[in-house]
């Protein structure tokens, strides 16, 4: 998780903050799984998996929340009749940059290892075995 890991937190923080204004028992629930499955991830790097389905609802959860924050404010603009181009441009460059900037850094460096094998210990024992442990005495490809 690179941007939508504080995406999913700061949308976590917004239904919170929902659960405080509105006790609501499926706003809670999401809560509880959410902090559950950020726990256990954290705890152990396998879990994360899991946890990439509440990110993903959180984020969507965020972008539902900013889609209708721009449509209020363009149903205002309309009323006065003045449309920005700027705005629109800088907000559009602003998600560009949120989205595609912070991964940028790991992306390149990931792509300039090239392709990664099994880690040295690993082959020196499958080594170790192939060369020391019996043969079956099956000839699997003979079937």
């Amino acid at each position: 998780f690179t941007t939508t890991f504080f995406i999913a937190i700061a949308a976590l923080a917004w239904i919170v903050y929902n659960i405080a204004r509105k006790w609501r028992s499926e706003e809670i629930l999401f809560v509880v799984w959410s902090v559950t499955m950020l726990f256990i991830s954290l705890r152990q790097s396998r879990f994360a998996f899991y946890y990439a389905v509440n990110v993903a609802i959180l984020c969507g959860f965020l972008s539902w929340k900013i889609i209708e924050f721009v449509k209020f404010r363009v149903e205002k603009a309309e009323k006065v009749k003045t449309k920005k181009r700027a705005d629109i441009i800088f907000t559009f460059i602003v998600i560009l940059l949120v989205v595609f900037y912070p991964p940028l850094n790991e992306s390149i460096s990931t792509a300039t290892l090239g392709s990664r094998g099994p880690q040295e210990d690993w082959y020196e024992t499958l080594s170790w075995m192939k060369e020391n442990t019996p043969d079956t005495g099956v000839d699997y490809y003979a079937l």
